[in-house]
């Protein structure tokens, strides 16, 4: 028995669900200043028709310290950034995908408090 015929006689049984492939959506830059979080996905920011969306971030490492932030840029020009010296944050967002989604919180200091990313295939690539 075939697989497309297991599957159909899943479906119709009611013992599996159809799923519908090819979600796609856009999420652009957004800087909230006043509850202290920016968000988007890195892709989006490139491909925004404003020129001055953005998503950036920054790792350095040296002998004497490590060191992270991330910077962004909505398309009306509003800016804000976090950074970060803890060693897994650091970790987690030099290894990020440049299309991936970025959420960031930070605190009064400007220090990230909350690192929020995701991989969906739903995001749309990078596009010149």
């Amino acid at each position: 028995m075939s697989f497309k015929m297991v599957a159909g006689l899943l479906v119709a049984a009611g013992m599996a669900t159809v799923v519908h492939a090819g979600v796609k959506g856009t999420q652009g830059v957004v800087v909230d200043s006043t509850n202290r979080e920016a968000y988007g996905v890195m892709a989006d920011a490139r491909s925004d028709s404003s020129s001055l969306s953005r998503i950036t971030i920054v790792v350095e490492v040296a002998p004497s310290f490590t060191f992270a932030a991330v910077v962004f840029t909505d398309a009306t020009g509003n800016s804000a950034q976090c950074y970060t010296m803890n060693a897994s944050q650091i970790q987690w967002l030099a290894s990020l995908d440049n299309d991936a989604y970025i959420d960031v919180t930070w605190d009064t200091t400007g220090e990230c408090t909350t690192i929020t990313t995701e991989n969906d295939s739903a995001f749309s690539p990078k596009e010149p």
